[in-house]
């Protein structure tokens, strides 16, 4: 058995619930730049929705939404893994 100095044990009642509350500024931060977000887990997906011919300035606010919540992960020492972010754009036309 370990004590625990900080964070909380895997596993625990707790941890679930306690996440959920650390996490849930992701949703605020990409609501702030009209960006959706669908959190499960411990992953999350962001999106937004443009016409076909007005796709940059979506672009633009997922990109900078993206910045804003590598600066809350890195300030609420948290890692934010770049290999594990992918942009997709998917449009019809």
């Amino acid at each position: 058995m370990r004590t625990v100095l900080f964070g909380v044990p895997q596993g625990s009642v707790l941890g679930p619930l306690l996440f959920l509350l650390y996490t849930a500024d992701l949703e605020i931060i990409a609501r702030q730049f009209g960006v959706e977000v669908c959190l499960y887990a411990d992953y999350s997906q962001k999106y937004v929705f443009s016409r076909p011919h007005a796709t940059e300035p979506a672009d633009e606010h997922l990109l900078h939404c993206l910045d804003e919540i590598a600066c809350w992960t890195q300030s609420n020492r948290l890692s934010l893994n770049p290999s594990k972010t992918q942009f997709m754009r998917c449009a019809t036309a």
